[in-house]
């Protein structure tokens, strides 16, 4: 409780240097995070208030700098889908970092689609220690060729002949949803949407 400077400890000089450095090491503020997520990643922000609630916040962009999964599926990956799946009773926190990370890579590599996405979580939660490819494997997710969705698409057509008949390329949307179904997880929704397209305007001339 002295009131006048301890004369055995010589006084420090704090540089304005040494202060910037501090400055910088300090951790970034939750409001300024979060006006970040939303400026760089485009997210909206309800979505950043939930990475940055979760446990995710650092993997979310350690996974932006490493692939090239759209951030919003990403986020909504790590917050809401986790979220739906533990609500239906499915044990997501067995699912770990680096599997979550290894799924984001298939991703980005297109590999699986973001349709996939819950179902390769739930099968990953109930087999601790399984990599992305044994979920997908094993789930029968692997990604279609050309050939394959042409023939799901044209088995599908001749399903819901009357509706092409009477439509033309107006039965596209409801041949898109058809499609989508079956090939859940199989097939990206631009390729699928593509093919249809080209079949449906070559049978309706």
């Amino acid at each position: 409780a002295r009131m006048y400077p301890e004369t055995d400890v010589p006084p420090i000089q704090l540089s304005e240097e040494y202060l910037e450095g501090l400055r910088a090491s300090l951790p970034e503020l939750p409001e300024k995070k979060m006006e970040r997520l939303i400026r760089e990643y485009g997210l909206n922000r309800k979505l950043a208030r939930q990475i940055l609630d979760s446990e995710y916040a650092g993997l979310f962009e350690d996974v932006m700098r490493e692939t090239g999964v759209s951030p919003i599926v990403v986020a909504v990956a790590l917050t809401e889908t986790l979220k739906a799946l533990k609500r239906d009773g499915v044990p997501v926190e067995n699912v770990g970092d680096g599997q979550l990370r290894e799924l984001f890579v298939f991703l980005g590599s297109g590999e699986t689609t973001k349709e996939a996405i819950p179902d390769v979580l739930a099968w990953l939660s109930r087999h601790e220690g399984a990599t992305v490819r044994e979920a997908v494997e094993g789930l029968g997710l692997g990604m279609l060729s050309e050939r394959e969705l042409l023939s799901v698409i044209d088995e599908l057509i001749g399903e819901n002949r009357v509706l092409v008949e009477e439509h033309g390329m107006g039965a596209f949307e409801g041949l898109m949803g058809r499609v989508m179904q079956r090939v859940r997880g199989r097939a990206k929704a631009e390729l699928v949407s593509e093919t249809l397209k080209k079949r449906l305007a070559e049978l309706v001339g």
